[in-house]
């Protein structure tokens, strides 16, 4: 009996540190997930979202190992920007979402990429035969929250005070679809790309036509069975938008239509608050068409 209880202590020992993640810091994972699931657009779900934050950032702390540090540094960006998104004030925006690029940005460097904009062929091709799939993926996902910070941080910032990030925001967002990862995130680079062609002044780099290329592209390849419209609520309303600016209004209306009667706890569970956001400013969007 006793070697029995020593062998199940020696494997769950063995497990935490197969994991890199300390069995004192075990609970903290569960926690910070159960926050984050518990977020929402009001002050009592952003401060759901904040302790989320916070327990990756312990997590942060208590992990050595860079690689594994990575996963946590990409959750609590994550957290942030939500946090970020959420607030009406530009101060905490900016804040937010300069903190959450700074933690994926760290992540970024951990697995692998020094500068974004600077990634050779060979080095694209190293990193696809080094990192363990697990860990490309994750790649692909701090790049995403990377660049969606920083996209955030601009728009809260100002267009015209931000447009010197704009070539490192694209090189981001490139960045992962040249690690074969467009799907990351309903295609998320797709829709960061296609939303900053939109707001962009032409002269300044905007495209109404590459912002539509973009979104049409993520749109349609992320729609819900037999739908016209996406599992993502962004996707669905950044397309609307631009469908609206080039004149194809009949389009948008239908997109619009069918995604605000699309049921937000089954269109995309993971992401129900961003959905039931989402379909709100759809639905002031079909007003004005």
């Amino acid at each position: 009996m006793m070697k029995t209880v020593f062998f199940s202590a020696f494997l769950a020992l063995v497990s935490s540190v197969a994991l890199n993640i300390p069995m004192a810091n075990a609970a903290s994972v569960d926690e910070a997930k159960k926050a984050y699931a518990e977020r929402e657009y009001d002050n009592p779900g952003v401060l759901k979202a904040q302790k989320a934050a916070d327990l990756y950032g312990q997590l942060v702390s208590a992990t050595a190992d860079a690689k594994a540090k990575a996963q946590y540094l990409v959750r609590q960006s994550e957290a942030l920007y939500f946090v970020g998104d959420a607030s009406p004030a530009k101060a905490t925006k900016l804040e937010k979402h300069n903190q959450g690029y700074l933690l994926a940005d760290q992540a970024v460097k951990a697995l692998g990429v020094k500068d974004v904009k600077a990634v050779t062929a060979a080095e694209i091709a190293t990193l696809k035969s080094t990192l363990t799939p697990a860990q490309l993926n994750l790649l692909a996902d701090a790049l995403y929250h990377r660049g969606v910070n920083l996209g955030k941080w601009g728009s809260a910032n100002g267009v015209a005070s931000s447009l010197g990030k704009w070539p490192e925001l694209r090189a981001t967002m490139e960045l992962i679809g040249k690690l074969g990862k467009d799907d990351v995130h309903s295609y998320g680079s797709y829709r960061t790309l296609g939303r900053a062609y939109a707001q962009l002044p032409s002269l300044l780099g905007g495209s109404t036509a590459k912002a539509e290329k973009y979104l049409q592209t993520g749109t349609s390849k992320t729609l819900a069975a037999g739908q016209v419209y996406s599992v993502n609520g962004y996707n669905n309303v950044y397309y609307a938008e631009v469908l609206k600016e080039v004149g194809k209004v009949a389009q948008a209306k239908t997109l619009l239509q069918g995604f605000i009667a699309a049921n937000p706890a089954t269109l995309n569970p993971a992401l129900e608050p961003e959905v039931r956001r989402a379909q709100a400013e759809a639905k002031e969007l079909l007003k004005s068409l």
